[in-house]
């Protein structure tokens, strides 16, 4: 059996302390004789920690008796020292095989903590995308059901709320020198029918207003180019209190 780059690496992943059979090793080294191998071995290296000496018994088939055969078992830095000191091309060649194993495992080494490492970073980017996943249905469900001002506060920025400022429109009468002769900022209608949940049922936000005592008299009627009837605005907090204690028939239009 030639010596190989697969065989190098066979005998370097071998579980087995004494991997290389001698009978072997001193062919692939190159050595001219058995003799000069064992010689070069015994001489220059330390049994039970570079090679081993295994005695079987075997059986002359004349029955007679036997005799121990010897085994040489090596490890693998003996194979490669023994490589170079035969100074053999052979030799040369078994170095170089052991070498390239090394490159590799070397680069094993550095590529796998990289590999492992991005795995990781892969697995904490896909954790996140289901956090942020469920996080987009929580905060949904949320914003339906309480508003995106809870969801500000539930995710601790306080700061996103937007407070919403009433805008209310003024009219204000002027003479032909410019100056202010009244001033109307009344509610219209549309506004309250919005503001008590009417949507754009205005016929019958103003039976609501009738049946909690809101008379005719009460509305005002602002100079502009389509008159329109308007409630005071000073009006607007007792009209909430009224809302609020659900008086009136505003329930029973509704159907609530």
């Amino acid at each position: 059996m030639e010596f190989s780059q697969q065989l190098a690496i066979t005998l370097i992943e071998s579980k087995d302390e004494f991997p290389v059979d001698f009978e072997e090793a001193w062919n692939w080294i190159g050595y001219s004789t058995k003799q000069k191998a064992k010689n070069k071995l015994l001489n220059n290296f330390e049994p039970e920690i570079d090679y081993q000496v295994l005695l079987n018994q075997t059986v002359k088939q004349s029955g007679r008796g036997g005799y121990n055969r010897e085994q040489i078992r090596l490890t693998v830095d003996c194979l490669k020292s023994l490589g170079m000191m035969a100074g053999t091309q052979k030799g040369k060649e078994i170095r170089r095989y052991f070498l390239e194993c090394e490159r590799i495992a070397k680069q094993a080494i550095e590529i796998i903590p990289a590999q492992a490492q991005e795995i990781e970073k892969l697995k904490l980017e896909v954790e996140l995308a289901k956090t942020q996943e469920r996080l987009l249905i929580t905060t949904q469900a949320i914003a339906t059901l309480h508003g995106t001002e809870m969801v500000a506060l539930i995710l601790g920025k306080p700061e996103a709320i937007v407070t919403k400022t009433e805008k209310a429109e003024t009219l204000v009468t002027v003479d032909q020198f410019g100056r202010a002769i009244e001033k109307y900022d009344g509610i219209g209608i549309s506004y309250l029918a919005r503001r008590y949940g009417f949507a754009k049922n205005t016929k019958a936000c103003h039976h609501w207003l009738s049946t909690i005592g809101v008379s005719e008299e009460q509305w005002l009627t602002e100079p502009a180019l389509v008159k329109a009837k308007k409630l005071p605005r000073d009006l607007l907090p007792w009209l909430d209190k009224q809302y609020a204690n659900k008086k009136g028939t505003r329930q029973t239009l509704l159907g609530e």
